[in-house]
């Protein structure tokens, strides 16, 4: 709450940041702070203190980036589409400016979604975090400009339903987004807690110290000693009858001057403190240098990227800063960044009902002094200003550059911008590093640029004894994809998804998407109901944790069930347990049988390549992976544990290269793919 503090007649405000405390108002909603208005501090702090504010905005510069674009080409058309019709006012792009900077501010992000209709998502806006509050189950959002009004009546405030994708709606809906926290409680759940939040005091007494010294200055106060009433904000004839009778008996005309303040209301006695104006310059001085460091460090950011320095024990030089930067990058925007994109990817699905796989596009390091970089390398200066290193030039066993390749080399970059030079630079470097896990790829990328398929494996340092080991191992990969390949079964298809899967990562990223899609079908709540009155019928001492792992149910649901037996006279909540009633014995129940949803692979024609010429045919691995696939399939953890001869993954593993017959484009994917099948099945549990 505000805390308006008095010192002697001259006042100023001193902002108390209130405490985060949580409870359910009489309208529905859950008061997000003590006075409802916890957000609008937030934002009082991050209009009020510079360095707060300023390392909030580089944080959100930094994970949104540039922008989004797609990761794989081929989808580029789909998320463009996506990006640029977010809604009928802004691109995605201009929305996520404000959504980078509110999750930052507040740790999470409301999204508005308008439907046609039809119930079809058609518009999504942002809404800023500071104008919306949550009911305790965080199924209903509401809605105001304004929540500083006195009282429920005098604000104008809408309520919007949570989003489902489970049924068809028409109207205004929200769907929520929040990083992680620990929470003591379900009640202290319901809002996303600042990740600065253990520094949000330290913040407070920055600006309070700021105006305080504003304060003095303009009104000229010196004081010898500090004395602090802890009566509350009397009014101002107990201010004057106060300051009269203590001035008038304690000081004199040539005495020191006292500085009286009133704050909060508390049972401590009067606090004397005694202070010249040099004293208390030192003591802000101290105090403020304290806050700042605190408050850089629960940032997670190194003060240096801002040109302070604290002490002489940090790092000092130029390649520090880069190395600086780069470990804030890879410890805080990375992992931001990922769970954004799988919120946005969210998005994607809701709107196109697709989840539509993006990346942030990175900007240049922010702060780096490349006016004053003599200690820098030419590659390290190239780095800070977005370009590839150098290439080296070529040299034999003599030590003599390699004219014929370099002359060769030299004309098929004529033409090419500096650009795409650094390109293929770098694809060269990179498989001849061993950080590029498919010839196929590499190939196909030297090809995209106008390389033949000879000047291409010539530049990568691909032989003919290669080219026969990528032959002879088809038939060995073939008999291990053969050996663990398991029989179709008549289980309920779900969901059929062309799955673009390279890697372990990209399965696991798909299937936990598939998880949220499957949530809602797992288990219905009249399933699991009954579950637990049969759980608690033979053991009602159970305890609601061993009722959740019984049930294989979030902890929140089986609360809720919990809830709605005793409301409804099946359970009586004692003091050993939940004991279910006589009713609850007389009603017959059976244990849960429940939707298990998971998710197999099958190889088969990508719809997005050309068919067959009339008269070719698939290479030998895919006519086998294809007729495979008529009767078996895979498990993601039968893929991943495969690997091939070269050391590359079976995900990415293809019959080779393909040079699409319309454009002339090279792909490594040939023209099939592993298709992504969601099935369901029941189970007892």
């Amino acid at each position: 709450m505000d805390n308006k503090t008095t010192i002697s007649n001259i006042q100023f405000n001193l902002k108390a940041m209130p405490k985060l405390t949580f409870t359910v108002d009489s309208k529905g909603f859950v008061k997000y702070g003590k006075n409802n208005l916890y957000p609008q501090e937030l934002i009082r702090l991050y209009d009020e203190h510079p360095e707060h504010r300023a390392i909030i905005k580089r944080k959100a510069r930094y994970i949104w980036g540039k922008g989004l674009k797609a990761v794989n080409k081929q989808d580029e058309i789909k998320v463009n589409a996506f990006i640029d019709n977010f809604n009928k006012k802004e691109t995605l792009n201009q929305v996520g400016k404000k959504i980078s900077e509110n999750t930052e501010i507040f740790n999470g992000q409301f999204i508005e979604v308008i439907t046609n209709l039809n119930g079809d998502p058609i518009e999504m806006y942002f809404l800023n975090s500071a104008n919306c509050r949550l009911s305790e189950d965080a199924e209903t959002l509401y809605f105001s400009k304004d929540w500083n009004k006195s009282n429920n009546f005098q604000r104008e405030i809408t309520e919007i339903s949570k989003w489902n994708d489970k049924e068809k709606q028409i109207g205004t809906f929200f769907i929520d987004f929040k990083y992680y926290s620990a929470t003591a409680s379900r009640l202290n759940s319901v809002y996303p807690t600042p990740q600065y939040q253990s520094i949000v005091e330290d913040v407070n007494t920055d600006i309070a110290i700021s105006v305080a010294n504003s304060t003095m200055v303009n009104n000229g106060l010196s004081m010898g000693k500090i004395i602090n009433f802890f009566n509350g904000k009397p009014d101002d004839r107990q201010i004057a009858i106060i300051d009269k009778g203590f001035k008038g008996t304690y000081t004199g005309e040539d005495g020191e001057s006292v500085l009286i303040v009133h704050s909060e209301k508390d049972d401590k006695a009067p606090e004397v403190v005694d202070v010249t104006p040099t004293d208390m310059a030192e003591r802000f001085l101290y105090t403020s240098k304290r806050a700042q460091k605190k408050i850089f460090s629960g940032h997670e950011m190194a003060p240096e990227l801002f040109n302070i320095k604290f002490d002489d024990s940090f790092l000092t030089g130029s390649p520090d800063l880069l190395t600086l930067q780069e470990l804030f990058v890879k410890g805080y925007i990375e992992p931001r960044q990922e769970d954004l994109l799988e919120f946005i990817s969210y998005l994607s699905f809701v709107k196109t009902g697709e989840y539509l796989e993006m990346m942030f596009e990175p900007i240049s390091l922010i702060g780096a002094d490349l006016s004053n970089d003599v200690d820098l390398t030419q590659d390290e200066r190239r780095k800070l200003k977005g370009y590839e290193p150098l290439k080296p030039v070529q040299m034999d066993i003599n030590g003599q550059p390699v004219q014929a390749e370099a002359d060769e080399y030299n004309e098929m970059l004529t033409g090419l911008s500096a650009t795409e030079r650094n390109d293929i630079d770098r694809i060269v470097r990179k498989f001849k590093a061993g950080k590029t896990d498919s010839p196929d790829l590499a190939i196909a990328s030297l090809t995209a640029y106008g390389f033949k398929v000879s000047q291409a494996k010539k530049f990568l340092g691909i032989n003919d004894g290669l080219d026969a080991k990528m032959s002879s191992q088809v038939d060995k990969v073939l008999m291990a994809l053969e050996a663990c390949a398991i029989d179709d079964n008549d289980d309920d298809v779900l969901l059929i998804e062309a799955a673009h899967i390279h890697n372990s990562k990209d399965a696991l990223k798909y299937e936990r998407h598939i998880m949220k899609f499957a949530d809602a079908l797992v288990i219905t709540i009249e399933e699991l109901d009954n579950a637990i009155l049969t759980a608690l019928k033979g053991n009602p001492i159970l305890t609601i944790d061993e009722l959740a792992t019984l049930t294989q149910s979030d902890f929140t649901k089986v609360e809720e069930s919990i809830s709605r037996l005793v409301k409804n006279g099946f359970l009586e909540d004692t003091s050993i347990g939940f004991k279910p009633t006589q009713k609850a014995l007389d009603k017959p129940t059976e244990p849960i049988v429940s939707d298990e949803i998971y998710t197999v692979y099958k190889y088969d024609v990508n719809p997005e390549k050309p068919s067959l010429k009339k008269g070719g045919s698939s290479r030998p691995y895919c006519q086998k992976m294809m007729s495979l696939s008529k009767t078996k399939s895979w498990t993601f953890e039968s893929l991943d544990n495969m690997e091939n001869d070269l050391g590359t993954n079976v995900w990415d593993y293809k019959g080779g290269y393909y040079t699409n017959p319309d454009t002339g484009d090279v792909d490594p994917d040939c023209r099939h793919l592993f298709y992504a099948i969601t099935k369901r099945r029941k189970v007892k549990k």
